[in-house]
């Protein structure tokens, strides 16, 4: 482990013994995307946090995890879900570190591990129809790939069964929505949101707090 410090103070560096990497959280609120990812882009030892499993999601998401006063109150756990940056972006050609790789328009890796969401949505999002939830679930599916971990929000809210979420729920190629962020909301019964990934613009900062930092 090294010593880091952001804005005079003392960055702290979780081991994580499963991927043998190191993580730092990064409390910069209202920081873009370009802006953590420039703040860190001539360092050697870190990058943006690229969770690649579920056991690795749980981990990064443990770190900036947030508890509502009332898990009943939908304003209260709104207020308390934080968002932050993690090292994933939406490319038309393949991973901008290394170039196109041929694997064409999705979401990629920045750290050149690939790509992990092909994206052909929106895929529609809002009250919808058993019919029309069932057509966006098809097209949601047709994305993933295999082998490959995700952990976008997705289906119905437990508490709103008619209102359906279906994440990346932008179109990275012309809204902007092209870059990855994580939920902080603690996980329960009602809202559930375990590490939920979401898509965001890079220079939207509502409700960005932060960055996660991965070693390399």
């Amino acid at each position: 482990a090294h010593a880091y410090f952001f804005n005079g103070s003392d960055l702290t560096e979780y081991y994580n013994p499963d991927t043998e990497h190191y993580y730092m959280v990064v409390d910069q609120p209202g920081v873009t995307w370009g802006g953590a990812a420039f703040a860190w882009d001539s360092n050697t030892d870190y990058h943006l946090a690229t969770p690649q499993s579920l056991d690795e999601n749980n981990f990064v998401w443990g770190l900036i995890e947030t508890f509502p006063s009332d898990f009943s109150s939908d304003l209260s756990a709104l207020s308390a879900n934080r968002k932050y940056w993690l090292g994933g972006l939406y490319s038309l050609s393949g991973n901008p570190s290394d170039g196109p790789d041929g694997l064409g328009a999705g979401w990629y890796w920045v750290e050149g591990q690939g790509k992990f969401w092909n994206d052909t949505g929106p895929y529609g999002s809002g009250l919808l129809s058993p019919s029309e939830a069932a057509a966006a679930q098809a097209a949601w599916e047709t994305d993933q790939i295999a082998g490959q971990y995700t952990n976008w929000q997705t289906g119905a809210r437990p508490w709103q069964t008619d209102f359906y979420v279906y994440e990346p729920s932008g179109d990275g190629k012309s809204d902007g929505d092209s870059r990855l962020a994580m939920y902080s909301l603690a996980g329960d019964n009602i809202y559930n949101h375990m590490g939920w990934w979401n898509d965001q613009d890079k220079d939207d900062i509502s409700r960005i707090y932060g960055y996660v930092l991965e070693s390399f």
